[in-house]
């Protein structure tokens, strides 16, 4: 296993050149296994993509740059309320805003947020039906600290065997 901390922050930048310190796009990756057979090589990897503006910009968890966190949501009970989320920690509500795309933790399914309902701030909208279970965690990249726009660009998925 490789810790992130023994790798050159070079290498999560595109171009992975050294030379400029002004990078602006960079990538996080998160992979997980298929099913729960441990003799089964298939794993899903999720790439996300993102801009960085500014040198000084920061990221919550303390990161220099953007990179995927965990959400903790779940699901908002009552007919009409399928595609709604609820998340669960309030200090977390600002990770996830319109125009986000989230990564369900269980089974790597992609959600686009739509808006967050004006009313309570802590629900979103997504573009589809929640498929997951009632509670949940999701990875999304959030906005810098302090504010600005949904730094992540686009996401790759695909299922490889290793």
């Amino acid at each position: 296993m490789v810790s992130l901390n023994s790798i050159a922050a070079n290498e999560f930048t595109y171009p992975s050149t050294t030379g400029s310190s002004e990078k602006q796009y960079y990538w996080s990756a998160l992979c997980r296994q298929v099913g729960s057979d441990p003799t089964n090589r298939l794993v899903q990897v999720t790439v996300f993509v993102s801009r960085k503006v500014g040198n000084s910009t920061m990221y919550p968890g303390g990161f220099q740059r953007p990179m995927p966190i965990k959400v903790a949501v779940s699901t908002v009970a009552g007919a009409g309320n399928e595609n709604k989320l609820k998340i669960n920690i309030a200090t977390e509500q600002m990770f996830i805003n319109d125009g986000s795309t989230i990564a369900d933790n269980q089974t790597g399914r992609l959600y686009r947020v739509l808006k967050r309902d004006p009313v309570a701030p802590n629900i979103i909208v997504l573009d589809r039906p929640w498929l997951e279970g009632a509670s949940s965690s999701v990875w999304v990249v959030p906005p810098p600290v302090g504010g600005g726009r949904y730094p992540c660009i686009a996401i790759y998925q695909k299922v490889i065997r290793f």
